[in-house]
């Protein structure tokens, strides 16, 4: 007995709806496609800032605590 091709189709009918082929098919993609994605991902390589030369330190001029007070006081 030779099997032709109306033969085949209700068997492959019912093979692609099985619940376990379907659930397999769309792991396989989706490990598929992670898999391509890891592949052909490239880390942007981080951008080395260019050493700034230290500036010495201003000056602090003391800050004159006693005026400071006064004028507080007087708008009181």
């Amino acid at each position: 007995m030779q099997l032709t091709i109306k033969d085949y189709i209700p068997i492959f009918l019912t093979l692609i709806k099985d619940w376990r082929v379907i659930i397999t098919i769309v792991a396989m993609i989706t490990i598929i496609s992670f898999a391509n994605f890891v592949v052909r991902y490239k880390k942007h390589p981080q951008k080395t800032k260019s050493k700034k030369s230290v500036a010495a330190p201003k000056p602090e001029t003391p800050a004159k605590p006693a005026e400071n007070q006064d004028k507080t006081e007087e708008e009181e």
